[in-house]
């Protein structure tokens, strides 16, 4: 059985939907920023003619071009013929219960829990199962839920990181800056503190295994300070050398060892320790930092620790776009003072390995092809002993040993609800841990390879997953008639694959009648629109209403794709997009972004993004007879990733080029930050507004 919906009884610990960490790795960013921005635009000879530059400041012209813009677009939604029918069907699928897992440990599993219409996130464990007890396959998580006492000052804006010990006996929670200890058996919490000064641990780093000894019984961590200091609780475990830094500490599972990730000057190295002696069992020379657990990492720069079979540690580095014959998974042993390349077998053409975790004497290996996670059992010495069977199609959430034969799976898809499960693969069985229920729905999700020659990716192909009803919505149905309109969507930048997560708000345009279908292009962005482009004339051309949808880069790559072939999409939806790529430094993007886009410094660069800019596009492309399909501009005003003054200028652009007859909006979404996150009841009215929009999207190019 799944959680269903009931409510839990207790509450271990309140998290918010979203954390930003902002720590002095941001501010080294920023100011890298900056003389970048400097040089860019020292070194421009010919100014960009850029006639809505003045509302990237915010002023009194700019806040009242907002103001008329905003009073525009509530204007247009409130003449919607089924807003109201939108946002009552988007409540009412809203409300069921969820759960992300977070761990298994001991004969208890931890995890998230939101019955439906809270703004946020609680932390509950239950009790597992007896060993054994073959009558019981799966529990009702929600209903046996368990609590420890709040720690002063929890709030809902305040939680980080939290980290469970290996018998389940005690949490780490980062609470702000401060770190406590929670025991789930006394409910007794202790507050770690050296004289006065909370510590900053190496669990922010992404270590979601903590700090814990595999003994459950000590807690490691390193103060960011000078000179460390000692408290009652607490004893210096190992001393930096003289101007190295810790960065990490990653525990060795079911091991007496700790592994310590030290840099200095660029340079990067770990250092194998003893549990709490602090002896120095082997020290390693790494090309780049090491990090905890790629589950829980935005950030692809670096390698990840797996775990240690036997005396040989494995550690892997994600590929997106790496060079070709770069090895991705590495050993280290206790001999040796640099990581080797492990060669593996390769079970498929062009898939990307995503993860690697240590299961035993043999490794789970997580390969991604097309978006859908695949997971394969591999021995050090590179053989495929073995594969794991997942839904299709799926993406990993969550992989965890617990112990020597057993791991923790989460995952969800397209279709595919969030669930968890608990593997033993020694006997292939499984036990349902938990399960989301949203409303039921007979849907058909199936891979297409649509042929476009050798330009685009594999094969010559662009991969599209589509999803569809099995069966058209009735007739009388409150909500107008979607059942020929496809709403095509994609990001298709930064190497990242296709996105197949669960998505409440896209099941529910599925559930009134809608198609659904989510492209991965694989080419740089000309080369992605083209490809974007392809798949939806494809889609047009079967008789079908193709509106298009991207977020951030995605944004960025269908109003382009909207600029190159109006007339093939009904309207569009674009969420917080890069839109003018000449600025986007001044405008805050990060320097990472210049493998992507260019630096605006070089001529050549500049050049290139003048041609895939939609800003630029739009500005260029003003006299042309040719009308646009209608475009709803979303734009987050706390933005802290893509400022919101790149929809500003697009909309002015769009505005100005057809005058009276723009159907162009902008549209202010509340929440914090540069995903769509914030109070439900927000993401419900937001959503409900969009696809009220593409189901009405006059047409005025007729």
């Amino acid at each position: 059985m799944g959680c269903g919906h009931h409510q839990p009884e207790h509450v271990l610990l309140r998290v918010p939907g979203k954390y930003r960490h902002n720590g002095a790795g941001a501010i080294v960013l920023r100011i890298m920023a900056l003389a970048m921005v400097l040089l860019s635009e020292s070194i421009s000879a010919q100014p960009t003619a850029d006639p809505f530059r003045w509302l990237e400041t915010d002023n009194g012209q700019s806040r009242a071009w907002r103001q008329v813009q905003q009073a525009r677009t509530v204007e247009m939604l409130s003449r919607l013929p089924s807003r109201e029918q939108w946002q009552r069907l988007m409540a009412q699928s809203w409300d069921y219960a969820r759960i992300q897992a977070v761990a298994v440990a001991g004969q208890r599993y931890f995890y998230y829990f939101n019955p439906g219409m809270q703004d946020h996130y609680e932390l509950y464990w239950s009790e597992l199962p007896a060993p054994g007890d073959a009558s019981r396959n799966s529990f009702d998580v929600a209903a046996a839920g368990q609590t420890l006492p709040p720690v002063a000052g929890v709030t809902s804006d305040s939680w980080r990181s939290v980290s469970v010990n290996a018998n389940g006996s005690a949490v780490l929670l980062q609470l702000a800056d401060a770190w406590h200890v929670g025991f789930v058996d006394s409910g007794d919490s202790l507050a770690l503190s050296a004289n006065g000064q909370n510590p900053v641990l190496a669990a922010w780093a992404g270590s979601q295994d903590g700090v814990w000894s595999s003994d459950a019984q000590s807690l490691y961590y390193h103060q960011l300070r000078s000179t460390p200091s000692e408290s009652a609780n607490s004893a210096t475990v190992y001393q930096p050398e003289e101007g190295w830094v810790i960065e990490a500490l990653l525990p060795v599972p079911q091991s007496e060892r700790v592994i310590v990730a030290e840099s200095h000057q660029g340079r990067h190295r770990l250092t194998l320790l003893a549990d709490r002696s602090g002896t120095q069992l082997a020290r390693w020379i790494t090309g780049m930092p090491v990090r905890g657990d790629g589950f829980w990492q935005g950030d692809d720069v670096g390698l990840w620790f797996a775990g240690a079979i036997g005396d040989e540690f494995i550690f892997y580095r994600r590929e997106r776009r790496r060079p070709a014959g770069d090895p991705v998974i590495y050993t280290a042993s206790l001999a040796d003072t640099a990581l080797r390349p492990l060669s593996l077998d390769a079970p498929l053409e062009n898939a990307q390995l995503s993860s690697v975790q240590v299961v035993g004497d043999v490794f789970l290996v997580e390969y991604l092809r097309h978006g859908q996670s695949l997971l394969y059992q591999q021995r050090l010495d590179g053989v495929i002993v073995g594969q794991v069977a997942l839904p299709e199609p799926v993406r990993l959430d969550r992989m965890r040993a617990i112990e020597p034969q057993q791991l923790l799976l989460a995952y969800s898809g397209l279709t595919v609800p969030p669930q968890a499960t608990l593997l033993d693969l020694s006997t292939g069985n499984t036990k349902l841990l938990s399960q989301d229920m949203p409303p039921a729905a007979d849907l058909d999700v199936r891979l297409e390879l649509s042929s476009m020659g050798h330009s685009a990716g594999e094969n010559g192909t662009v991969p599209y997953f589509v999803v569809s009803p099995q069966k058209e919505t009735d007739a009388d149905s409150q909500i107008p008639d979607i059942n020929n309109h496809v709403l095509v969507e994609t990001y298709g930048g930064f190497g990242a694959p296709i996105e197949l997560g669960f998505s409440i708000a896209r099941y529910v345009w599925l559930l009134a009648g809608g198609h659904y279908v989510v492209v991965g292009p694989a080419g740089d962005l000309p080369q992605a629109v083209d490809e974007f482009v392809h798949v939806a004339s494809a889609l047009q051309t079967q008789g079908n209403k193709v509106s298009a949808m991207g977020r951030s880069h995605g944004a960025l790559l269908v109003t382009m794709a909207m600029l190159k072939a109006p007339d093939v999409f009904s309207s569009v939806v674009a969420d917080s997009g890069l839109h003018d790529l000449p600025s986007f430094l001044r405008l805050g993007g990060s320097p990472s972004w210049v493998a992507e886009y260019g630096d605006p410094g070089v001529e050549q660069s500049r050049e290139w993004q003048l041609a895939n800019s939609s800003y630029h596009q739009a500005l260029t492309r003003e006299n042309s007879p040719t009308l646009l399909p209608p475009v709803l501009t979303v734009a987050r005003p706390g933005d802290d990733i893509v400022a919101p003054a790149h929809s500003y200028k697009l909309i002015a652009a769009l505005q100005r080029r057809h005058g009276d007859k723009a159907t162009a909006w902008l549209y202010a979404a509340e929440g914090e930050g540069h995903s769509p996150a914030g109070a439900v009841n927000a993401l419900i009215l937001e959503y409900a507004d969009r696809w009220s929009f593409l189901a009405w999207s006059p047409d005025v190019r007729q």
